[in-house]
């Protein structure tokens, strides 16, 4: 795993993601990639890094096997918990929201992209494309919306991700 994730390392740095951006690091049978840069597309990140990653199913019950090596990517905890504080007061504004049982509350839109909080069951937010909105709900990106905090957190992610402005 040490080769993969120094082959990994190189290929972000390929693409402008250095090491200030990301953190990489391994262990025997997985890579975790740590994101320390809110600008760093998450997505872009688990495109590169996923190419380092298999897993062997057993074909009869489909239980991994062992040998399989993971990759794991996420927003560094400390960052995005820092970047999230930005975003409380929103939080608040949106969560004391009175909206309609199985209505979406539309918090922000861009050209391309609307995202709604929905309150109940569970509580989220979804982010939509503008022009296919309501079609295809698995094509949708969910995000938690439980509390305040986590409110927060999916709104700093959202406004990086997508561009929204609350």
């Amino acid at each position: 795993m040490k080769e993969k994730a120094q082959e990994l390392r190189k290929e972000l740095k390929a693409h402008g993601i250095t090491g200030k951006d990301v953190s990489v690091r391994t262990d025997h049978n997985s890579i975790e990639v740590k994101i320390k840069n809110m600008s760093i597309d998450i997505r872009k990140v688990e495109e590169l890094a996923t190419k380092y990653q298999s897993i062997d199913r057993d074909e009869m019950s489909g239980e991994i096997l062992s040998g399989s090596e993971f990759v794991f990517v996420s927003y560094d905890w400390e960052i995005l918990r820092e970047e999230s504080k930005k975003y409380f007061s929103v939080a608040e504004k949106v969560l004391n929201t009175k909206i309609k049982e199985g209505s979406g509350e539309k918090i922000s839109e861009t050209n391309n992209h609307q995202l709604l909080f929905w309150a109940k069951y569970p509580s989220q937010i979804s982010v939509h494309n503008a022009t296919t909105f309501g079609i295809a709900y698995d094509k949708w990106a969910k995000f938690p919306a439980y509390n305040k905090e986590a409110l927060a957190q999916s709104l700093a992610i959202c406004h990086h991700l997508y561009g929204f402005n609350y």
